[in-house]
């Protein structure tokens, strides 16, 4: 089986493509037809993926600044694939291996992966599983399970690219987005946060009822400018499998709602893409032309003492609960 072709799951109002190679969320087409995610129209382009579109990210997800980090008096020293820091677990981290397909049934499969003691220079062997579900009427759950060998880092996520006004949908400033947080993380100039959490309100970042997301893409704001707009993490109100994020389409005909277990969400709005003729149907994506919703442990909290800690034990199981939960709506009739 080439791990590069999509496996097909399916529900009554959802239908999803996933691949062995690095858990790439390559479809998801909601109850009208339309796909709501970017993806690469050349299979093999997902080897040398710096977007990371779609892909299951681990072994750290987000930011170690200068790649390094103590644990247990022991000092780590991570590559660097990102200026002066490690991202998404680095140029060889889980997106970019190939999965056991443990379980394939109609609405449901079950991705395995061992990663060795050293891999990417990280402490432990990490075995882990991805199951990836949807749920009826119109959920897509993935759930992270993991254990490690020694003591290590664990904070894994999904990073699909969606646009609900379909994968080639142009700009999302038209989207409306609601985050359930008061407070965000800052960003020093290496996209490391800074260590403190600012109150959301009279900023950008203030998006706890529903806001287009033209108004924060264009904000003179200084942490908007440095980043080109959002890159930031957003600790989520409450504990459990809970609301983080809910978005809806310029049409107001699909609405996605984030649920997690994760402590907060890294809200990013495709800054840096450039796909020009090479994402599916041979579209081209660009700057600002999708959004993504991390839900994940703080970013480089292992430098930052106020950040809850991402370190998994021996004898621990690390267990995270990510879903989408979509809502289709018929167009209102004309006047």
């Amino acid at each position: 089986m080439d791990p590069h072709q999509p496996i097909e799951i399916s529900g009554t109002a959802l239908r999803a493509g996933i691949t062995p190679y690095g858990g790439y969320l390559t479809r998801l087409c909601v109850a009208n037809g339309r796909d709501v995610v970017l993806a690469h129209g050349d299979a093999r382009a997902r080897s040398t993926d710096p977007c990371h579109l779609g892909c299951i990210v681990g072994r750290h997800a987000g930011r170690i600044g200068a790649g390094t980090f103590e644990l247990d008096g022991w000092h780590h020293r991570l590559p660097c694939n990102a200026e002066n820091a490690h991202l998404h677990g680095g140029a060889t981290g889980f997106g970019a291996c190939v999965w056991d397909l443990h379980e394939v049934g109609p609405r449901h499969l079950l991705l395995g992966l061992e990663s060795p003691d050293g891999h990417e220079n990280y402490p432990g062997r990490l075995r882990v599983r991805a199951r990836i579900e949807i749920d009826e009427p119109a959920t897509l759950r993935m759930t992270f399970e993991a254990e490690s060998s020694r003591p290590t880092l664990c904070s894994l996520t999904w990073h699909p690219y969606f646009n609900l006004a379909g994968h080639a949908g142009g700009h999302v400033g038209t989207h409306c987005v609601c985050i359930e947080s008061d407070r965000y993380l800052p960003l020093r100039p290496d996209f490391c946060p800074t260590g403190d959490t600012l109150d959301v309100a009279g900023t950008p970042f203030d998006l706890r009822s529903p806001r287009r997301l033209a108004g924060g893409l264009a904000a003179e704001h200084p942490q908007i400018r440095l980043a080109g707009g959002f890159d930031h993490y957003f600790p989520i109100r409450g504990s459990g499998l809970r609301p983080a994020a809910r978005v809806e389409s310029p049409d107001e005909r699909v609405a996605m709602e984030l649920w997690t277990t994760q402590p907060g969400v890294q809200f990013y709005t495709a800054n840096t893409l450039r796909l020009r003729g090479r994402g599916k149907q041979e579209e081209s994506y660009g700057r600002h032309e999708a959004f993504c919703l991390e839900p994940q442990g703080y970013p480089d909290a292992s430098n930052c003492p106020a950040f809850p800690g991402n370190e998994l034990r021996p004898g621990e199981t690390y267990r995270h609960v990510i879903e989408y939960r979509f809502d289709v709506r018929t167009p209102r009739p004309s006047a």
